[in-house]
């Protein structure tokens, strides 16, 4: 038997939801958010939200659908009956910093609160758009959108505890 590390509740990201179910053997639908299609890696646990809190479930298979949707199987999950009692749930996934940086998905920083370069707090990051390939981050500060522009190169540091991330930012932007 393996021994898996804890988790930590704070550097979950919210990847979707559970749509409906796929056949009779206890698949599900996941619906994905923003930024996260067939080039994002699924992991090996996926947490539903269950009564407010993240419960694990080890998936055994997935594949990506040309609806941009995700089929995908958990162990435990054997039937269809079982599966809908799951239909609605959030799912989440653990946001690893340390996975290779070409796995880095900029819209696991959904709710981070965002510091410039001087360590000044400008917000919290409410929305990613993803504007023909240039991603925005949407923020809300003293009762205003912010829009700041994002890139991988701009980007100093991210603390997974504290939910910060670092960016280098233009002056005049906010």
């Amino acid at each position: 038997m393996q021994i898996q590390k804890p988790f930590d509740a704070n550097s979950l990201v919210e990847y979707g939801f559970l749509k409906k179910t796929n056949g009779i053997a206890g698949e599900l639908i996941l619906c994905p958010n923003d930024g996260f299609n067939e080039t994002t890696s699924i992991p090996e646990f996926l947490f539903f939200e269950i009564e407010g809190l993240p419960v694990p479930y080890f998936v055994e298979s997935f594949k990506w659908r040309a609806d941009d949707n995700c089929m995908l199987k958990f162990r435990y999950i054997d039937s269809k009956e079982e599966a809908q009692k799951f239909l609605g749930c959030k799912v989440f996934a653990e946001f690893a910093l340390q996975n290779a940086e070409s796995d880095f998905n900029p819209y696991f920083l959904k709710g981070y609160f965002l510091f410039d370069q001087n360590d000044k707090q400008v917000g919290q990051i409410e929305v990613i758009n993803d504007y023909g390939g240039n991603l925005v981050l949407s923020l809300m500060a003293n009762n205003e959108e912010i829009l700041i522009p994002f890139h991988p190169e701009l980007l100093i540091d991210v603390d997974q505890e504290k939910k910060h991330v670092t960016l280098l930012i233009a002056e005049g932007l906010y």
